[in-house]
């Protein structure tokens, strides 16, 4: 199981944790309650190796100031943004503008150290996600298993069964 693995198994577990609570059997809580403590520390580990430094957050702030500053307004002088996806926008920024290239390259030249550390932490993130997790889970035999357990829920937690 990589880590990247880990972290789609912990949104799962999120997603379906009320109805993985009516699962019953005092072993199979024990198990599953584990599991999701492992998991949760692992991804909490995970997510700390890419939280921005405060100078790259320096940076990013400024750049952001400047994407203000440069961006667009509508007729009642809002800035004009593209949602580009449920968390994310960009500014509608004239990338032409001369001002806009002196401004955007003197900033990153200011900051250069910052962008290429910030490359390097993605970077070794990336790599991360997909190197084998050493998470140690705690596995259980599917006899404690509920038979009335719902297919989604045992795609679930199949990844803490023991196969004999």
């Amino acid at each position: 199981m990589t880590n990247y693995d880990v972290l789609v198994l912990g949104e799962l577990l999120k997603n379906e944790i009320h109805n993985i609570k009516h699962l019953q059997g005092a072993k199979l809580s024990y198990y599953i309650s584990k599991n999701i403590d492992i998991i949760n520390n692992k991804i909490s580990e995970i997510h700390k190796s890419i939280i921005k430094s405060e100078e790259f957050a320096a940076y990013d702030s400024k750049r952001i100031e400047l994407c203000e500053t440069y961006c667009k307004k509508n007729e009642f002088g809002e800035l004009i943004k593209k949602q580009i996806d449920e968390n994310n926008y960009e500014y509608d920024v004239d990338i032409d503008n001369p001002d806009w290239i002196k401004d955007m390259n003197e900033l990153k030249s200011t900051y250069s150290d910052e962008i290429n550390n910030r490359n390097l932490q993605i970077e070794k993130y990336n790599k991360l996600l997909f190197e084998e997790s050493t998470i140690d889970l705690k596995m259980f035999p599917l006899d404690i298993v509920p038979d009335n357990i719902t297919v989604e829920l045992m795609t679930i937690i199949k990844n803490f069964i023991i196969e004999n």
